[in-house]
């Protein structure tokens, strides 16, 4: 039987990644978006995978001022980047994940039901 291919495989974006990389750095800059994956594209480069997984869109969609199809537009240009400027063979994008009623204090408080909205309608707009 054939040894199974080996892939290296690039996890990129959400802010629960950051944090334990950051917290071995000892740096409290913890803020995955869209935008900041954008401006750190490199990170992606330095490690020349042939898988970029994407777990973003939650931070960006607390903000008010971002409509859920801008998400989503800023999430598939990433993509493009990637796939087509960067040349990675394969990018997965992670769907956006409901928020529940917290049990305690929260960071980031908001309406649930309405972030909830946000959410459904960012991964009904990238669903291919």
């Amino acid at each position: 039987m054939a040894p199974p291919i080996s892939k290296k495989v690039y996890i990129f974006g959400h802010s629960f990644l950051k944090k334990l990389k950051d917290f071995i750095r000892n740096d409290p800059s913890l803020c995955a978006t869209v935008d900041r994956l954008r401006n750190n594209l490199e990170d992606i480069l330095d490690f020349n995978p042939d898988i970029v997984v994407l777990v973003v869109g939650t931070k960006d969609i607390y903000n008010r001022n971002q409509s859920p199809l801008s998400v989503a537009s800023a999430i598939r240009d990433i993509v493009d980047t990637i796939l087509f400027v960067h040349g990675i063979p394969q990018v997965i994008v992670l769907q956006t994940l409901h928020r529940h009623v917290p049990t305690c204090h929260t960071r980031y408080p908001v309406d649930i039901d309405w972030f909830n909205y946000r959410v459904d309608e960012i991964n009904s707009l990238l669903i291919d």
